[in-house]
C-alpha cells in the first residue's frame, strides 16, 4: 500500500497559499474594475465595438448602430 508524505513547499517561493488567499478577492475585484474601464473607454472604438461588445449576449443590442447613414457627419 502506497504511504502518503506531507512535503512542504520550496522554500524559496515569496509568496504561501494564506497570503495568497487574503489577496486573490481584491485582485479580482480590481480586475473587474480595470476591465470595465477599458470597455467603457473602448467602446467607441469601431473595431472593439465589432470584435468584442458585439459578441457578449446582453449588450449586443445596446451598441448596434441604427442611424442612418445620412445623419452621421463622417
Amino acid at each position: 500500500m502506497a504511504r502518503f508524505a506531507f512535503q512542504s513547499p520550496p522554500q524559496g517561493l515569496p509568496i504561501s497559499t494564506s497570503v495568497l488567499r487574503r489577496w486573490v478577492p481584491a485582485l479580482g475585484v480590481w480586475g473587474v474594475a480595470a476591465g470595465a474601464g477599458v470597455t467603457l473607454f473602448m467602446s467607441d472604438v469601431p473595431v472593439f465595438r465589432q470584435d468584442v461588445l458585439h459578441k457578449i449576449p446582453l449588450l449586443r443590442t445596446y451598441f448596434i448602430d441604427t442611424t442612418p447613414a445620412s445623419d452621421k457627419p463622417f
